[in-house]
């Protein structure tokens, strides 16, 4: 069907938890994870620009393409027993505090078979859990891509 459009409640933030990043045996035998219980997640990508100007411009500048930045972010509750196949806020923090680069993906694969995906490597770069008195811990974090990321829609 034309014109389809991507539901974010089957949209997940994953984490490749597999031992030793940046080994080829990282990337071979991933074991993706779900970061958490979301409750609002995304992708945000921005072209920096360089402008130039000289002499032989006639006092006119010039835009030129410059570094392409990227991030993803995540809202979730903080949960004690995670499902299976999920990361709670304490593994969270402890990928937070490794300061090691991840591969993480936005994917979701609806039940028609097709999929959208966002991926690449980053590192978990913030992390705040907050709640009132009385309501459910909840939490954000940012992932500050590194390098070029991947990115398919299809089916």
């Amino acid at each position: 069907m034309a014109n389809d459009k991507i539901k974010a409640k089957k949209v997940g933030l994953y984490v490749n938890m597999a031992a030793n990043p940046g080994e080829a045996s990282y990337e071979n035998t991933p074991d993706w994870e779900l970061i958490a219980c979301s409750t609002n997640k995304g992708f945000n990508s921005d072209l920096a620009t360089i402008e130039t100007a000289s002499d032989c411009d006639d006092g006119a500048t010039s835009v030129e393409a410059g570094d392409i930045t990227w991030s993803f972010t995540n809202d979730f509750y903080a949960v004690i027993n995670p499902d299976a196949g999920k990361v709670s806020h304490h593994t969270v923090l402890s990928v937070h505090k490794a300061k090691e680069k991840r591969q993480f993906k936005l994917e979701s694969i609806d039940d028609s078979g097709a999929s959208f995906y966002i991926m690449g490597y980053g590192l978990l770069t913030n992390v705040a859990i907050t709640g009132d008195t009385g309501d459910y811990l909840t939490g954000s974090l940012t992932v500050t891509g590194s390098g070029d990321y991947e990115d398919s829609v299809g089916s």
